[in-house]
């Protein structure tokens, strides 16, 4: 190749520069020969565009594309890593990277840099809870937050997303609160709401008064609230005890209270107390003051009698009266004859049916002696 300076039996001439050369081959007889030929060099791969995609929502999902100027098969690979066919590198984290590439004759360009920028997140900065009290659904929060791109909307249920960023009407329990920016990018946090429990009456134990006796007892059994519970009967004065004594029957309405307001009140009834009734066991009557079987009760107690009979002692009806006030029952009880005559001195049997002022019935029975 230079003109028979240097001669070699090999044919094969490496490390060559583009360029033209005339090759020379003498043979042993020293006649010589000559071939024209041209070394041609192809335009290297270069890197003409990096089309770089930065992560979003906080995840390793950068991007690159790279782009070429080359006819021909090319390999890529960033930060040294193994090369591959694919011009496109996916899933990376934030971070600077250099791109290298080598062509199909094995010539390596220069390497490009290029920087993913990290993605800009919501953050919850903090919550602002208030508790349910008193079990009425009151409970509610507020979520503080920033970060991410644009504006940032709330949902409690991941679906449906708004502006507002307060939420209340809750029970006591535990909600998934999100928040999400312009491009969807979404965080959550788990929020417990506290709760106070309600108070309520849930006994009213009853000892009914004696007849026209201010003796009763109330004693109001409640559960829940918070604290102290405060009790009001009737609006009268608060007290600390749930237990009142000297009641007379009566409606009544008893208010509880505890130390957050927590309130109930419940109404409830003492029953009119019975008054009893008199039935005398002997019966005398001497035509003159004393000729009626005569029952009684208290003079300011109002009872009416619905039936008033007197049986002999085989069961025969000898009397019968009905509906008649019993404080009028020295015109209405028995006068001691049966059919028009006296009736026989022995025992006799009343049945009553009487009806209380309390809306009670109630069936009284005996006997008694009649004498002359």
């Amino acid at each position: 190749l230079d003109n028979g300076t240097s001669l070699q039996t090999d044919t094969l001439f490496s490390a060559l520069a583009p360029g033209s050369y005339e090759i020379m081959i003498i043979d042993i007889h020293n006649c010589t020969a000559y071939q024209s030929i041209t070394i041609d060099s192809p335009d290297p791969a270069i890197i003409t565009a990096l089309d770089v995609q930065n992560t979003t929502c906080g995840y390793d999902n950068g991007a690159v594309l790279i782009s070429v100027a080359f006819d021909g098969e090319v390999m890529y690979s960033i930060n040294g890593g193994v090369m591959q066919n694919d011009n496109q590198i996916n899933n990376l984290p934030a971070g600077t990277y250099n791109v290298d590439i080598l062509d199909e004759y094995g010539c390596a360009a220069a390497s490009e840099s290029f920087t993913i920028e990290p993605s800009i997140i919501p953050t919850i900065d903090d919550l602002v809870s208030s508790p349910e009290e008193c079990g009425r659904g009151n409970g509610q929060f507020e979520i503080i937050a920033g970060g991410g791109i644009g504006e940032l909307s709330y949902s409690m249920d991941s679906i449906n997303f708004s502006s507002t960023n307060e939420f209340g009407n809750l029970t006591e329990g535990s909600y998934t609160a999100y928040v999400m920016d312009e491009i969807g990018c979404v965080i959550e946090t788990v929020v417990r709401l506290e709760g106070t429990p309600p108070v309520e009456v849930y006994m009213v134990d009853i000892t009914e008064p004696d007849c026209f006796q201010e003796n009763g007892i109330i004693n109001i059994g409640v559960e829940g609230g918070t604290g102290e519970i405060s009790y009001s009967l009737n609006d009268g004065p608060i007290q600390n005890s749930g237990i009142y004594e000297n009641m007379t029957g009566g409606d009544y309405s008893i208010y509880v209270y505890d130390v957050l307001g927590c309130d109930h009140s419940y109404d409830f009834t003492v029953e009119m107390p019975l008054c009893p009734i008199y039935f005398p066991n002997i019966f005398t009557p001497n035509e003159n003051t004393n000729n009626r079987y005569v029952i009684s009760t208290e003079a300011a107690y109002g009872v009416d009698i619905l039936k008033y009979h007197i049986y002999d002692r085989w069961g025969e009806l000898v009397y019968s009266s009905l509906n008649f006030d019993i404080h009028k029952a020295d015109s209405k009880g028995w006068d001691g004859y049966f059919r028009g005559e006296k009736a026989v001195m022995g025992v006799y049997t009343y049945l009553i049916e009487a009806a209380h002022p309390n809306g009670k019935i109630k069936y009284y029975g005996g006997d008694f002696l009649l004498l002359r």
